[in-house]
């Protein structure tokens, strides 16, 4: 990030080599660090808090059977189904391209609605984490979306083969109780050509993301907290959830972390 001849580098994961200009030595960063361009000045800055565990699913729980999926410890994944006879969707994390993911899949030529979850936090409308006092609160995520069977993110916007859910708790200015509130993005990568269906969710703040198929990709949603007016700003996280909805999908997702400052 470059603002007003300061660069500020994180890394994650690896060193970062930075050239500063008028032939000054690189300089080799292995953590979250900012650079001064006018003085040549680098220095070490203290990185946001991580509000979510394990976000590279480096942490895994190995299955206790070969027919069993890994699970990345810390979460918890499941899967819905509108149609109970129809096939499951499968979570495991596996090593793609050199990197840990975490894997959401449904298959079968299935042709209804299937939910493959995973999540962290309490249940919603319980605090799990407390953001009163931070001033930002951003969103990062590096995926890959193989397949998707179902255009854009069908009828009612709903089913992206990747979508990312926060659920909130806001301060109602008439009763002052904590009232819920949910964020969501939705990425996929088929064009709906016939023009019908949706480009956004009712609880979407930002139209849903096309990407390119078979690409890594990395999402940042940008301070979240600045999009709020001060009546409706999150006091506290519920939940955070990863999930792929839709017929038939597959997504690999290396990276989610939730950054708190």
């Amino acid at each position: 990030e470059v603002r007003d001849g300061e660069v500020l580098v994180e890394s994650d994961g690896g060193p970062v080599v930075l050239l500063p200009p008028d032939d000054l030595p690189a300089l080799t960063i292995t953590s979250t660090s900012s650079y001064t361009v006018a003085t040549n000045d680098l220095r070490a800055v203290s990185p946001p808090n991580e509000l979510v565990v394990n976000g590279d699913f480096s942490a895994v729980a190995e299955a206790s059977a070969p027919d069993l999926p890994s699970l990345p410890t810390g979460w918890a994944c499941s899967h819905t189904n509108a149609d109970p006879s129809a096939p499951r969707g499968v979570f495991t994390v596996r090593d793609v391209d050199g990197r840990r993911a975490l894997t959401l899949s449904r298959g079968g030529g299935v042709q209804s609605n299937g939910e493959t979850i995973c999540q962290q936090g309490a249940q919603m409308g319980e605090v799990w984490q407390d953001i009163s006092a931070y001033d930002s609160l951003v969103i990062q995520t590096t995926f890959y979306i193989e397949r998707q069977s179902l255009a854009a993110c069908g009828y009612l916007g709903s089913e992206c083969p990747l979508m990312l859910r926060l659920d909130y708790l806001r301060r109602d200015p008439t009763s002052g109780d904590l009232v819920r509130g949910e964020l969501v993005y939705g990425f996929y990568t088929l064009p709906d050509f016939s023009g019908a269906y949706p480009s956004t969710c009712p609880s979407c703040r930002l139209s849903h993301v096309r990407v390119q198929p078979a690409t890594w990709f990395t999402f940042d949603s940008g301070n979240i907290l600045a999009g709020f007016s001060a009546d409706e700003r999150p006091l506290a996280v519920s939940r955070v959830r990863l999930y792929a909805s839709g017929h038939e999908y597959d997504v690999k997702v290396s990276r989610m972390v939730v950054l708190a400052e």
